[in-house]
């Protein structure tokens, strides 16, 4: 059976198995999870863009803490991204 490793062990999770039930795989992944993760989760902060669609600095308003910092340090993966370019 093909499947998306996507904690990168090598083995077929349960939260990874879609033919698992649904209460058994968010079980399972919550219990593999670390506290920040799921706080990183139920945060959602804006990440503002440059006219070109490149990441802009933070601007001490809103955008305080730089989005590479959030990603890689606060393990937050979800954004409102705001101004897109065309």
């Amino acid at each position: 059976m093909d499947y998306r490793d996507l904690n990168k062990n090598g083995r077929l999770d349960v939260y990874e198995d879609p033919r698992q039930p649904v209460e058994e795989r968010v079980a399972d992944l919550l219990a593999q999870m670390t506290l920040a993760e799921k706080a990183g989760l139920m945060f959602h902060t804006m990440a503002p863009v440059n006219p070109d669609g490149s990441l802009n600095p933070p601007d001490g308003g809103f955008a305080r803490t730089p989005v590479t910092e959030l990603v890689a340090e606060r393990l937050m993966n979800h954004f409102n991204v705001h101004a897109l370019p065309d």
